[in-house]
């Protein structure tokens, strides 16, 4: 099996037709990140847009939540909300596991440890229309900061000291039950994942109705009912 560190060679389809080209992990960017999970970008040759491909620590367990492949030996891997020790990398494709080929191990060797200086949400509370993040390392240089609830970003964030205040114009999402709410800082397609460690419940509270109305059985009626946050999850 033929592997081209550079990537395949011109008229590759002829080349194809004779062997199989398997996919080989040259290195991994960034080599540390963030305990709530990382999107990390693996230089993977060999890897096309239709492959899947999974990245395995030294026990052969993933540790991608979900990966793509973005362009040709292009592996973008979502890294699972989990500590991972150092370890060093390799790929798995169709069946085959391949370890990293880059002389310097150093290259396909990632962590993440709970005690990194990365952001890190240790409470959150919430109001009609804000959810508030309370934590470390949120003052981050150059990173752009997003936030969602119920899969519903916020129309904006503003960070000062250990907060970030994430708003919701139409107030925060309605919702059924617990759920966590997620901070995201990102910059040059990089992106460390701050998630909550306890869910906030959000119910719905009509604050107020138009009631008592009549209707004839032909219908063609209307009911208003106000409730902050309810208009933010309908479709």
């Amino acid at each position: 099996m033929l592997y081209f560190e550079v990537g395949l060679p011109g008229n590759h389809a002829v080349v194809e037709q004779s062997f199989t080209v398997s996919p080989k992990l040259v290195s991994v960017s960034p080599v540390s990140g963030s305990i709530g999970g990382t999107l990390i970008t693996a230089r993977v040759p060999g890897a096309t847009v239709s492959d899947n491909v999974d990245i395995l620590d030294s026990t052969g367990a993933s540790i991608c939540e979900s990966t793509t492949v973005t362009a040709y030996g292009v592996v973008a891997c979502k890294t699972l909300p989990l500590e991972i020790a150092s370890t060093v990398l390799s790929v798995s494709h169709l069946g085959e596991v391949s370890p990293c080929v880059n002389t310097d191990a150093a290259l396909c060797t990632y962590e993440q440890l709970v005690d990194s200086a990365f952001p890190a949400v240790e409470s959150v509370t919430k109001t009609a229309n804000t959810i508030v993040f309370t934590g470390p390392n949120y003052e981050m240089t150059d990173f752009t900061v997003s936030a969602s609830f119920f899969g519903v970003n916020a129309t904006s964030v503003v960070v000062a000291g250990t907060e970030a205040t994430a708003t919701f114009d139409l107030g925060v999402p309605v919702v059924q039950g617990e759920v966590f709410p997620v901070l995201v800082f990102a910059k040059d397609g990089l992106e460390y994942y701050a998630p909550s460690l306890t869910p906030l419940v959000n119910d719905l509270e009509v604050t107020s109705s138009l009631s008592g109305l009549q209707c004839s059985f032909a219908g063609d009626c209307s009911y208003e009912v106000n409730a902050n946050g309810l208009a933010a999850i309908v479709r």
